[in-house]
């Protein structure tokens, strides 16, 4: 018999409603997932939600989002639950379910048995818990729950029979919270409210979260955007593989589309993008002004990292890859008619090997790559859009190097 059968079904319930957060952390948890889908244990719509979910973090909660609906709705089903994810291969590929098993093997899930009770959700709500404190005066007084702040906003609004001003107190309480939390997200960072208005502040109509701009975006807009990390590659826009979250923005990218590209175990507890990294040394080291000829003179060893912020901003812009591959292996006649070609994967390649000295070998193979363009297509789209790249390139270059 299997081992299973030797347990209740409230005892594999219990087990298995205190190991959901453990299970919910498996790293690659995609085949998990397809076992569970095999045996009809997950509604398809979450199924395939969290399967596009590329951001750690996200798909740890998308994958508790998942055992929760199966406690909840399909409690009867625990048994079949451990039985498909018991089964050997995928045993083999996840360790914590390795552990699990053992657990109940040798007994030692019994220590969850006397857990207490779950709290009633009605209860809590119906019945507010009264939870007295002792002043230093020695006097007692209850412990007020802390409300939203959504709650304090509507509470702050003006009723029919009060001031339309908010008395001073409300509101110097009201812009210490709001100051103290990075509350707002622009595509590049998050923000203190007191840090975005200092951004960009242009007054429109009187409504304050329209008033309030960030590079052209309302704040009713920013408002509107997720909390966490995106879930697509910021340079490639696909969300195909597993994603490197940065914790300074809300960028991801896939290990291989970042510059310098990022090894699993060379990541500390905090991990920054090449984007922001070069912004907090720019704000720490403001660069001198300096021309373009002093720029494209300077030894590039010490500018590697603003020669990696470039090449991610051309491969951004190069959402069709039209300049990221050789082409002499993709376009017709290219050879006949251009002597010396230059890509960008063949410029990256020739930075990561150190085959440049100089900052200005660097800059020359890229416009290189425009000037090609518009030697070998004169007039068409591709022509237009290398010119497009072109200014983008000379914009962030004259800016990061501070050219006058």
């Amino acid at each position: 018999m299997d081992l299973l059968d030797f347990l209740t079904k409230e005892e594999l319930l219990r087990f298995f409603h205190c190991k959901k957060t453990e299970m919910s952390c498996m790293e690659e948890p995609n085949i998990f997932l397809h076992q569970l889908r095999d045996h009809n244990l997950v509604p398809e719509k979450l199924y395939k939600k969290v399967v596009k979910m590329r951001c750690k973090e996200k798909r740890k909660d998308g994958v508790y989002q998942i055992l929760d609906w199966l406690e909840k709705e399909r409690s009867d089903s625990v048994h079949l639950f451990w039985t498909c994810v018991f089964k050997d291969h995928i045993l083999q590929k996840y360790p914590v379910l390795r552990l699990l098993r053992n657990s109940l093997m040798d007994g030692s899930f019994k220590v969850f048995e006397n857990l207490p009770a779950p709290v009633d959700q009605t209860e809590r709500e119906n019945k507010p818990v009264q939870i007295k404190e002792t002043t230093a005066k020695g006097k007692k007084r209850e412990r007020k729950r802390k409300k939203s702040a959504e709650e304090t906003e509507e509470d702050e609004q003006p009723g029919p029979s009060c001031s339309s001003i908010p008395s001073q107190k409300k509101l110097a309480k009201k812009l210490m919270f709001w100051s103290r939390s990075k509350s707002i997200r622009t595509e590049e960072r998050w923000f203190t409210p007191e840090e975005f208005v200092k951004q960009e502040l242009t007054l429109i109509d009187g409504h304050w979260k329209k008033d309030i701009r960030c590079h052209s975006k309302t704040l009713n807009y920013l408002l509107t955007l997720d909390e966490k990390n995106d879930d697509e590659c910021f340079i490639c826009n696909s969300d195909l593989g597993d994603l490197l979250c940065c914790d300074e923005c809300p960028r991801a990218f896939h290990h291989q589309c970042h510059l310098p590209a990022v090894q699993d175990d060379s990541l500390g507890e905090k991990w920054m993008c090449t984007f922001c990294v070069l912004k907090t040394n720019q704000r720490w080291w403001q660069p001198r002004q300096m021309t373009e000829k002093e720029a494209l003179s300077s030894s590039i060893s010490q500018y590697i990292l603003h020669c990696q912020y470039l090449l991610l901003c051309m491969y951004k812009e190069d959402i069709d890859w039209v300049f990221t591959e050789d082409p002499t292996k993709t376009v017709s006649g290219y050879s006949r008619v251009i002597s010396d070609p230059m890509w960008l994967d063949r410029v990256k390649t020739k930075l990561q090997n150190k085959q440049y000295k100089r900052l200005g070998q660097f800059v020359s193979d890229v416009r290189l790559i425009f000037h090609n363009c518009h030697i070998f297509n004169k007039g068409n789209k591709f022509d237009k859009l290398g010119s497009r790249l072109s200014e983008v390139f000379e914009r962030e270059f004259k800016t990061i190097f501070n050219i006058k």
